[in-house]
């Protein structure tokens, strides 16, 4: 089941650092596969969503995204807003480069 998705204050921010911290010619094409792989997540957040883990009590989603060869792994967290109709972006976090 596919879900709206929205990306909380705390989220936006997190994912505004870590794009940030890479090199400006990297930033856009970074942008465009995170959101890339949000999107995906939002389509079947069930089948994709790994149970909460015990650090923040909460979903979460890991993917990966490639820059110039470099796999760069990220991790979401997440909450099904009321009505159950919309999967919220909670938080997002580096796990490696």
């Amino acid at each position: 089941m596919s879900y709206a998705l929205s990306i909380g204050p705390e989220a936006e921010e997190d994912l505004g650092v870590i794009v940030a911290a890479l090199e400006p010619r990297y930033r856009l094409s970074a942008l465009s596969q995170i959101m890339a792989e949000l999107d995906r997540f939002a389509d079947d957040p069930i089948r994709l969503g790994a149970r909460s883990s015990r650090a923040l009590n909460r979903p979460t989603f890991r993917f990966s995204y490639e820059l110039e060869g470099c796999t760069y792994d990220l991790a979401v967290s997440y909450m099904f807003a009321p009505g159950e109709d919309r999967v919220v972006i909670t938080q997002a976090y580096k796990l490696r480069l």
